[in-house]
């Protein structure tokens, strides 16, 4: 299961309540794989939020609005437009889910 978060304190915050709630379920949280959206270069690290999670981040989407707007604009999705850095991290999240290296 992936749990998408960005990079706002309310949203960090969010996402550790909820692991801990998935901890004390028969569920756990062995399976959740955290995904940090909108990863700028300003703002709350990778890094800072594994520590304040207490959870590794599986992988990282940075913030492209430019891409992302253009791609809205033209109604054409980004990952089939030029290829900038958006769209290899939704690649290389989409290899990393598909290659069997980890299971969901």
């Amino acid at each position: 299961m992936l749990l998408v978060r960005s990079s706002d304190v309310p949203a960090i915050r969010s996402a550790k309540l909820c692991l801990e709630t998935l901890k004390r379920t028969k569920l756990g949280s062995r399976r959740i794989k955290v995904v940090y959206n909108h990863l700028s270069m300003e703002g709350v690290s990778s890094k800072d939020v594994q520590d304040f999670i207490n959870c590794p981040v599986y992988a990282e989407i940075c913030c492209d609005r430019e891409a992302v707007t253009s791609a809205y604009l033209s109604r054409t999705p980004f990952l089939l437009g030029e290829m900038n850095q958006i769209s290899k991290d939704v690649e290389t999240l989409t290899e990393k889910i598909f290659s069997g290296r980890e299971a969901l």
